[in-house]
C-alpha cells in the first residue's frame, strides 16, 4: 500500500485508502488520493481503509474505527454516513414520503438513516399542531418496520423520535411509546416548561436570564433520564442579552452533556436556512469543552437528506469554531429498556 498522501490523525497517519470497497471489488478509477469525488460518496461508505503508525505497522482497520465513533472521512467531499434527524408529514410541517427520503439516503450515500419525527404527547386537554398525534404512532412505526424489512442491506432504517422533555408530561410519554420498542429519542426542547402551560417557545428571542436558566436546568434535567441518544439543536434557547450570561449558563450544558456522554448536534437545517442557530458563540463553548458533535440533517423535506453542499458549508462553520472532528454515527440508547 503506498504511504503518500498521508495526513495526521489522532497521532497516527491515516495513509491512502485503498481502492477496494468491503467485498474486494475495484473502486472507479476516478477516485482520489485524498478521498472521492462526490458523484462516488455511496462507494465512500462502504469503502475500507487501514490506520498505520510512523513506523508503518497497521494499527486497525477504518470499520472498526467507525464503531469506536471516530470521523475519518474526507468531509470536504459532504459525505454523510449517518443521519438521525428526519421527519415525517404527520409533523404538519414536513412533505414528501418516507420512501423517498430513503431513495434521497440512498443516492447520496448514506449507510443509516434514522427517522425521528416530532414525538406525539399525552396532554390534557390541549392539542399541539408541531408533531404527530398519539393515534398516529402505530402507522409510523408500522410504515416505517414495512420500509426497514424492505430497503434491508441497502440501508439500515432506524425508528425514533425527536422529543421535548416535559416534566408533567414525559412518564406519559415513555408508556405511550414503551408497546413500539423504538431505536431512540433526541432530545429537542422547543419549548420551555410543558408547552401546554403556554410557556415561552425556545426560538422567540429573549434577555432574560431567567428564560436561559430555565432552559439550561430543564436540558439537563432531561439529559439526566438516560432516554435521550442525542441533543438535536442545543443552543437553540435565542438568548439575545450578555455574552458572560450566555456562556455561564451553555457552558454548564456542555459540562454536563460531556459527563453523561451525550453528542450534541449541529443542526443543519438551521444553518443553511439562516436561523438564530447553529451559534457560533455556543459552538466555541462546544470546542472548550471537548464535547462530542454530530451533523443532523433535521430533514423535512427529502431535499435535505445529506445535501453534500450542505454538508461541506456545516463543517467549514464548524472548523470556523475552533471543531476539527465530528462523530458520524451515534450509540444508541433505547428509551423503553427496562
Amino acid at each position: 500500500m503506498e504511504r503518500n498522501q498521508s495526513r495526521a490523525f489522532a497521532g497516527f497517519r491515516l495513509l491512502k485508502m485503498e481502492k477496494k470497497n468491503i467485498v474486494g471489488k475495484p473502486l472507479p478509477e476516478s477516485c482520489s488520493d485524498r478521498g472521492f469525488d462526490v458523484e462516488h460518496r455511496a462507494d465512500l461508505n462502504r469503502l475500507m481503509t487501514r490506520v498505520y503508525n510512523a513506523q508503518g505497522l497497521m494499527l486497525r482497520d477504518g470499520m472498526k474505527l467507525r464503531r469506536q465513533g471516530i470521523t475519518y472521512r474526507c468531509w470536504e467531499h459532504g459525505e454523510m454516513y449517518a443521519n438521525y434527524h428526519t421527519h415525517t408529514v404527520r409533523c404538519n410541517h414536513a412533505e414528501g414520503t418516507e420512501r423517498e427520503y430513503i431513495e434521497q439516503g440512498l443516492k447520496q450515500g448514506l449507510a443509516i438513516l434514522g427517522f425521528s419525527d416530532h414525538s406525539p404527547q399525552a396532554f390534557d386537554h390541549y392539542v399541539s399542531s408541531l408533531r404527530m398525534r398519539p393515534e398516529q404512532l402505530e402507522d409510523y412505526v408500522m410504515t416505517l418496520r414495512a420500509l426497514k424489512e424492505e430497503y434491508a442491506g441497502r440501508m439500515e432504517i432506524l425508528i425514533g423520535l425527536e422529543a421535548e422533555y416535559y416534566p408533567l408530561y414525559f412518564e406519559r410519554l415513555l408508556d405511550l411509546i414503551q408497546p413500539y420498542h423504538l431505536d431512540y429519542l433526541i432530545l429537542g426542547q422547543h419549548f420551555l416548561g410543558n408547552e401546554s402551560d403556554g410557556q415561552m417557545a425556545c426560538p422567540r428571542p429573549t434577555d432574560d436570564e431567567r428564560d436561559l436558566e430555565r432552559y439550561v436546568k430543564q436540558t439537563i434535567e432531561a439529559l439526566e433520564t438516560g432516554k435521550f441518544s442525542c441533543f438535536a439543536h442545543p443552543d437553540i434557547l435565542h438568548y439575545t442579552g450578555d455574552r458572560k450570561i450566555y456562556r455561564k449558563w451553555f457552558e454548564k450544558l456542555c459540562l454536563r452533556a460531556k459527563e453523561l456522554n451525550v453528542p450534541l448536534e449541529m443542526n443543519m437545517l438551521g444553518y443553511v436556512t439562516g436561523r438564530h442557530y447553529p451559534n457560533p458563540a455556543f459552538f466555541q463553548i462546544v470546542r472548550d469543552v471537548g464535547n462530542q458533535v454530530i451533523l443532523g440533517c433535521d430533514a423535512h423535506n427529502p431535499e435535505r437528506i445529506a445535501d453534500p453542499d450542505e454538508v461541506v458549508r456545516c463543517m467549514r462553520f464548524l472548523q470556523q469554531c475552533g471543531i476539527e472532528k465530528v462523530i458520524d454515527h451515534l450509540e444508541l440508547t433505547a428509551p423503553t429498556m427496562i
